[in-house]
């Protein structure tokens, strides 16, 4: 006996199993869910984090174009006034090397005092005057302007005659003496050829002249009042200032970075770029695209955020995850870039492991409390219940009684004892069935037997039991007839079906019997055939029928044999006529002997020629005989025509006859291969409405076969597929009262001379079949 397992033991793995099972989905559903609504804040964060920073620089930026844009008004509001033309020389002095500079006074203060510069190789001429004093006048301007400021480091302006005036104050002997403000980035960048506008306009980080490190300077430029350039008012940011008040104060992680690229990728500011400043004016022209170290991820999602007003980007740089977010800084061609590692911002789990080993050991106490209920509640009543099955299969039908608190297990008592009840009324109706079937199996006409794979008889009805009575079960006869047994029959209809596992009918001939064998695979789901079901069923007398319909049609055809004899004869006598009567007439004038001979002559033709036609009509009208032989098919195929002349002549059907010299046929009688070509050009023929045209080839295809093709150019076959008009009474000349088995009865002559019949299914004008028979050649 097998051996089961408990259900109480399933029941207590499956509990185990399924806690344990939950409470990983469980650690893992929060952690996931964490690490999702840890990522879902990160990219808000970022998101706001980087609008709000790029809102606060454009705004900064902003304000310092409006204050410089408000100097540069102011400037050209004071050249427009009248101005002094001498020069405070207390104020004012030139250096050793020669360079003007401003003094620095006693008890100034930077904000309000300013520092002038003048290159040593520029004359101090009444303009350069009227330079100093009218610029002399942006002091106050610039104090108040570096008052709400407080990111700017220096403002100032530098004309085009290269006087420099600076707030707040510094020693300007930073200058070399013959240093040309005009020629610096802050004032070209302003000039007419780049800045056609006229607008503000922002530098990219270069070394501040004053040697206060990296800066951007806002530029705008002065015009007087003949629209002629003046100079440039510039307010600087230092980068260190800028980083100071946007780009720190708030918790980026360990490997967070926050930096300001151009749209080109040329670096304002990048932690990661330091580099130090050590010549004046040098501009800061590194483009983050240019390192090298950069992944491919990493520079086409950069190139990607550079092109987008805002972004938020995932990607894998160098095996690490991380995320990018972006946002452009309006009115500037630049954008802010937030960069960070994902992993630094994923909360921790919720479950450690003291938290899951508690709730493991929960978990195993509920079981064991499940074990106790279901070994007493479940396992004996189960037991008790499974015994008294095993009553009932072993044919004691006594009933099962349990006492448990489930009440699942009473129903399905229950039920046993309800079928214990009805077992017997099952047994009875079975058998009652049975004897139905045995009853239908025994009225059907024929051997009827169920066999299986290995050719074992399962199931037989009364007519094959006899048969085997009264046969010897190893007998040819017997096992051709119900099992086509393989080792007796060459071709076994048992393999042939268990290939091809469809239908199969075969007629087979045993002595002066036909009979047909249909066999029908039973098929499993599997697609495999478990036993095939054989009928066999004497068809001598259908056959017979079948023959006898044949000649019925065959008489069928001597009307239309009387009909084309007398009107073959006609021409013939009507030419015996005309002769004799003009043997008759001359006779009487000339009586010379052989003064008639062609006519006598033309006489003697006309009566062979229809004699011919007699001969040939009856011969191929005449009762088919036993004896065999070759078959002259193109004799045959011109007596058919003969007899069908009459039609054709009416019609005016062209005929085209192609038989090779090979093509004759050794069939055993003349009588199947006439009926099958008289019934295809006779078909032929009837399809043709007039002026059409009839291909008859005959020749060899291969060694042993013999092609036969009738063609037509007539109305062709309409119904699909056409292979259909060989089943018996299938007709597509009802008008004409067609019965429907000439093709029925044609192909079963090639069937049984073990040939194959066929039409053209692919032509589209007209009707082709063709006939495959074979060649005996002995």
């Amino acid at each position: 006996m097998k051996k089961t397992r408990s259900f109480t033991t399933t029941i207590l793995w499956a509990f185990i199993i399924l806690n344990i099972s939950s409470l990983m989905i469980l650690t893992f559903s929060i952690k996931y869910e964490d690490e999702e609504r840890a990522l879902s804040s990160a990219r808000t964060s970022l998101l706001e984090i980087v609008t709000e920073k790029a809102k606060l620089i454009s705004i900064s930026l902003k304000n310092i174009e409006d204050k410089t844009e408000t100097m540069a008004d102011w400037m050209e509001y004071f050249l427009n006034q009248e101005v002094s033309e001498e020069m405070a020389v207390a104020y004012y002095a030139k250096e050793k090397d020669g360079a003007l500079i401003r003094k620095e006074p006693i008890n100034r203060s930077d904000n309000n005092y300013s520092a002038i510069f003048l290159p040593n190789n520029i004359s101090i001429t009444p303009q350069i005057v009227k330079e100093i004093n009218s610029t002399e006048d942006l002091d106050p301007i610039f104090n108040k302007v570096l008052e709400h400021e407080k990111m700017l480091k220096w403002v100032y302006i530098a004309t085009k005659n290269e006087l420099l005036r600076v707030l707040p104050f510094y020693d300007v002997g930073v200058f070399k003496s013959d240093h040309w403000q005009t020629e610096d980035t802050f004032y070209k960048i302003a000039e007419e050829k780049n800045n056609p506008q006229r607008n503000s306009v922002w530098t990219s980080p270069y070394v501040d002249y004053l040697g206060t490190g990296w800066t951007i300077s806002c530029s705008h430029p002065v015009y007087d009042s003949n629209n002629n350039m003046f100079g440039v008012v510039c307010a600087d940011v230092g980068i260190e200032e800028l980083r100071e008040k946007f780009l720190e104060g708030f918790k980026l992680g360990e490997s967070g970075k926050i930096y300001l690229l151009t749209d080109s990728g040329s670096i304002i500011y990048h932690p990661d770029y330091q580099i130090r400043a050590e010549k004046q004016g040098e501009l800061y022209n590194k483009n983050i695209f240019e390192d090298k170290t950069l992944s491919p991820a990493k520079i086409k999602i950069l190139k990607r955020a550079l092109e987008q007003k805002q972004s938020l980007f995932q990607f894998t740089d160098h095996g690490q995850d991380k995320m990018l977010s972006s946002c452009r800084i309006d009115g500037q061609p630049w954008t802010l870039i937030i960069e960070i590692n994902k992993k630094e911002f994923l909360s921790q789990n919720r479950i450690d492991g003291k938290t899951l080993s508690q709730l493991i050991f929960i978990g195993m106490v509920l079981a064991v409390v499940l074990v106790v209920i279901l070994y007493y509640e479940f396992s004996v009543p189960m037991r008790s219940l499974v015994e008294g099955v095993r009553t009932i299969s072993g044919g004691g039908f006594g009933k099962v009684r349990n006492n448990t608190s489930f009440s699942e297990i009473n129903e399905l008592s229950e039920a046993f004892n309800n079928m214990n009840d009805n077992i017997q009324e099952y047994t009875e109706s079975i058998l009652r069935k049975n004897n139905e079937i045995t009853t239908v199996l025994n009225a059907i006409d024929g051997i009827l037997m169920i066999i299986d794979t290995d050719r074992n008889v399962k199931i037989a009805n009364e007519r094959t039991e006899e048969k085997l009575l009264q046969e010897n079960r190893n007998s040819h006869k017997c096992y051709t007839i119900l099992a086509n047994r393989k080792d007796v029959c060459e071709n076994c209809i048992l393999d042939k079906i268990l290939e091809e596992k469809q239908q199969i009918e075969k007629q087979l001939t045993i002595g002066s019997e036909i009979y047909k064998n249909i066999c029908y695979p039973i098929i499993e789901a599997s697609g495999e055939i478990k036993e095939v079901v054989i009928l066999s069923q004497c068809i001598t007398k259908s056959i017979a029928m079948k023959t006898e319909l044949q000649q019925i049609e065959k008489m069928a055809e001597i009307g239309q044999f009387s009909a084309a004899i007398a009107h073959e004869i006609k021409n013939p006598l009507a030419v015996i006529k005309g002769a004799t009567y003009i043997m008759n007439t001359y006779n009487n004038v000339n009586t010379v002997a052989g003064a008639y001979t062609e006519e006598i002559e033309l006489v003697e033709n006309a009566v062979k020629e229809a004699e011919h036609v007699i001969a040939t009509l009856l011969d191929f009208s005449a009762k088919d005989t036993e004896v065999s032989g070759f078959v002259n098919l193109k004799k045959l195929v011109e007596q058919i025509l003969m007899v069908a002349k009459k039609e054709i002549i009416k019609k005016d059907i062209k005929v085209v006859v192609d038989i090779e010299v090979e093509a004759f046929f050794y069939s055993g009688k003349i009588e199947p291969i006439k009926i099958i070509l008289q019934n295809l050009i006779n078909n032929s023929i009837q399809a043709i409405t007039e002026n059409g045209q009839v291909s008859i080839y005959a020749g060899k295809a291969g060694r042993k076969e013999l092609l036969i093709k009738i063609k037509d150019n007539g109305s062709g076959i309409t119904m699909q597929p056409r292979s259909k008009i060989f089943e018996p009474f299938i007709t597509t000349k009802k008008e004409s009262g067609g019965t429907g088995i000439g093709l029925w009865i044609t192909k079963t002559l090639v069937d049984g001379m073990a040939g194959s019949i066929s039409v053209d299914e692919e032509i589209s004008n007209g009707t082709e079949i063709k006939v495959i028979l074979p060649i005996i050649t002995e």
